[in-house]
Order: structure tokens, then sequence, then C-alpha cells
């Protein structure tokens, strides 16, 4: 073992990389650890063992002010407390006196950070990253999605700061903005503040009033967006709530995510073989997908609940210059990432990734839309090498903005950029990914795995052993 290697050393980069806080700078440092061995079968063990030890956390753990990943052994003791303590629940409590009205419990976490007393009047509480699953006492159910900031004020009644919720109530649970009273009549409906504050019903009824007394009541299909004096009709977006929390995948390749245990939208591939068809009319590369013939198109959805908000629809052709692909994409926050493209090692947000591979090339080609440049890009790496971006020469590229919830792109990718041609009746390995970002447009934080052959079960994605294949028709 060279000497420039410590434990120490890998035991600090390690705990910063599962934080999040690792820098940047540090990262090649990270990674060449990891090409040694011994660090690498130490980093699979930790991260197998965080992973377990943070959804037994998760249940009962609230991080106060600035979050601090706790230790390894002070985990394990808390998570044999736990395991050994079965009636153990956790209540929003901090050692003050105790509210007249019955706390909620979590039920259900994932990938949570909390701020508890946060705000002038230290009664708020504050989820920066996760979504986490709250029950009331009188049965209600409330999905809170990060960021999102709240106060519970009594049994069955909260008041929202900011962010998202969704409820799934019981009659008469309230739900209080700075200006709007939502009271629900047995139901299930969502409220979100943002720029402006979003109310709409998934099932059942809820009354909507204003500080200026006006009321109206919302049935199943209908939403509102409210501002300071007026409640205006707004469309109906079926996905924009989160309405509930998987559970953890029973996917064996799963377990490469073990630090993401569970928490992320996941499919269980269904495409081994997919026919690419060859191109018989002229495609403008504008995103609006109007001139393709959907007869080839392949469908692919997140598992439940993640189906109506994240999947795909689309299809890749060829013609005699090289390959064409169009896809509709359902996605939360559609075309929001911020990247600056200066530096090739920067994605990290919502794309389309198409691995390709003909002889000992492994092709990756990553399309996504950069909000900061308003343009479509496309990056490249080959054999798991740096990522290239290519200029305007080397593709032709366009996103389309459908709605608030959904977007279209659409490429052209020369072979030569490519890097090799195909011809009728060839086969390849293929295999394609979707990524989706969150809010702020810069971290992806779900992904769709598809064309993949499901009998292997060691699962790499860069592996051309997992993928399925596309036969040039």
């Amino acid at each position: 073992m060279s000497e420039k290697f410590s434990m120490s050393e890998f035991r600090s980069l390690l705990d910063s990389y599962l934080d999040g806080t690792l820098q940047p700078d540090r990262l090649s440092d990270f990674e060449a650890y990891l090409k040694e061995e011994e660090y690498r079968d130490i980093y699979i063990k930790l991260v197998h063992q965080d992973s377990v030890l943070y959804q037994l956390l998760e249940k009962v753990e609230i991080k106060e002010k600035a979050p601090v990943r706790t230790s390894f052994i002070l985990k394990t003791a808390i998570a044999a407390f736990i395991l050994l303590s079965p009636l153990l629940f956790f209540m929003f409590s901090s050692g003050k006196p105790q509210q007249s009205f019955a706390p909620f419990t979590v039920s259900n976490t994932a990938n949570c950070t909390w701020v508890r007393d946060a705000g002038e009047n230290d009664k708020f509480i504050e989820l920066r990253s996760g979504v986490a699953k709250l029950l009331f006492e009188d049965g209600s159910a409330v999905i809170i999605e990060a960021p999102v900031k709240f106060r519970q004020i009594g049994t069955n009644k909260i008041f929202l700061d900011d962010g998202n919720i969704y409820v799934k109530g019981k009659p008469e649970f309230t739900v209080l903005t700075e200006k709007d009273k939502i009271v629900d009549i047995g139901t299930e409906f969502g409220v979100a503040i943002e720029e402006e504050t979003r109310i709409q019903v998934h099932k059942g009824k809820v009354s909507v009033s204003k500080d200026s007394a006006l009321n109206l009541d919302l049935t199943k299909g209908q939403a509102v967006i409210s501002d300071s004096d007026k409640l205006s009709e707004a469309e109906f977006i079926n996905s924009y709530f989160l309405r509930d929390i998987p559970s953890a995948p029973e996917n064996v390749r799963m377990l490469r995510n073990a630090h993401f245990p569970g928490t992320v939208p996941y499919n269980i591939n269904k495409y081994e073989r997919y026919e690419v068809h060859q191109l018989t009319d002229e495609i403008n590369i504008d995103g609006k997908l109007d001139e393709w013939d959907k007869t080839h198109n392949f469908t692919s959805a997140c598992r439940s609940p993640f189906a109506d908000s994240h999947n795909i629809s689309g299809q890749i052709r060829y013609s005699d210059k090289g390959l064409y692909a169009a896809f509709r994409v359902n996605a939360p926050n559609p075309m929001m990432n911020k990247l600056a493209l200066s530096d090739p090692g920067c994605w990290n947000a919502g794309s389309q990734q198409l691995w390709l591979s003909k002889g000992n090339d492994r092709i990756c080609l990553t399309m996504l839309y950069s909000d900061l440049s308003k343009e479509s890009h496309l990056l490249k790496s080959v054999n798991d090498g740096n990522l290239e971006v290519l200029g305007k020469t080397n593709f032709q590229g366009k996103h389309f903005l459908l709605s608030g919830s959904a977007y279209s792109l659409e490429y052209f990718i020369p072979f030569k950029t490519l890097g090799f041609e195909v011809n009728e009746g060839e086969k390849i390995s293929i295999h394609l990914t979707s990524h989706w970002g969150d809010k702020s447009g810069k971290y992806w934080n779900g992904f769709l795995e598809e064309f993949q052959n499901f009998e292997y079960f060691n699962f790499d994605r860069k592996n051309t052993v997992t993928w399925g294949y596309a036969e040039f028709k």
C-alpha cells in the first residue's frame, strides 16, 4: 500500500461524502482511495452499515439547527436501543412544557434533515431535505416534502409557512396559511406555498376561506391560486404533490444506492430488447415532436407512488447520418437545471442519459437543458472517462416546456460524434437512464433505468453485460 494513503484521511473523506459536504477539489482524492481494493471494501461495508442505521435513526432523530452526521459508534448504540425498545416512537418535543394538544408522530421518512425551533417565535419546524409522513391524533396523515416550514397549532391543525404538503385528512382537519384557511371535509388535498399559494383537491371536498371572508368549496379535480385578496381558478396538475412515500425497493440491484435507501423514484426494468427503426421522413429538431410517428414509442414509469409524476415515453430512430432521439418526460420540476457547463464534471441534475456500446467502447450521451444558458446541451463520456461538453457543430438538440409538469426533448447525434456507425440488421448494447432534478435545479433526486437485462443481479450500469440491446431495423 502506498504511503500516500492513510486510513484517517480516508475515513474523513468518506464521512464528508456521505454527508454530502465533500468539496469538489477533494473528490479526486476520494476516488483515488476507491481504486484501491482495501479501501473500496471498507467503503462498501461502511456504506451498507450506514444505510441500515440511517433507516432506523430517521424514525426517531431530529437534528438541531446545523445538522451534523452522527458517528457510526453513536449510531450503533442508538440503533441497538431502538431495536430493544419496540414501544419507542418519536414526538416533536424538546424538553419544553408539553402543548395542551396531542403532538403528531412521524411514521415514515426518507433522507430527512430537520431543524427544530426555526423562526423568530421558536415554534416552527423546518424540513430542509427529504420527505416525511406525519400522523395526527384524529387519524389524519400529512406528507411533507422539503423544503417546508410549518408548526402544529392543534390536535388536527397546522400552520404552513412555506413549502408543499399533501393531506390525507379526516373531517375538520385544518391547514392555515398567512391568508388562507383550508378545512377538510374528509378528503385528500395539497397546499403549496412558493411564489404563490396553490390549493388543489385530489379526493373529496375542502372549504377554502380568506381573511376577507371569501369562501369557496373545492371538489376533486379542482385547483385554485390564492393571492392577497382573491382565489383564482388554476389548472389541476395531478403530479404536483408527492402523495405517499415508497417502501424500500425489493430489487436487488438497488443496493448500489444503499446510502439512499428506498427514498427515490425507481422502477424494475421491463425492456431487454428495443427496435431502432430507420427514419423515413425529415425531422425538424425543435423539441415539439410533431413529425414523429408514434408507432415505435416505448413507455416507462417509476414504481408507485411516482408513476404519474416520473415517467417517460419516446423513441430512438436512425438514418445513414446518425441517431435521432425524442422523449416526452413527466417531471415535477421540468427543465430546472442550474448548471454552469464550464466544468464538464458539473452535471448533477435532471437529464436523459443514453448509453451505447459497439465493440470495446462504452459511450454515454447526456442530454440536458441548462436554465442558465437557456440552451440544450450534449455531454459525452467514453469508457467512463471525463465528460466532454460538445459544441453545437457536433449535434442538434432542443428541449420544449410542455407544462408545469412535463417537457419534451429532441436530438440528432451524427455517427461522427457517436464514434461509430450502425447498419440495418446490427445489434448493439443499449441502456437508458432518466434523472429528475429538485426545485433548486441542482440535485437529481430520482432515476429510472431502462433497456436492461433483468436476468443479471450484479447490476452495474456501466457494464454492458447488464444492458439490453438495440436491433436496427
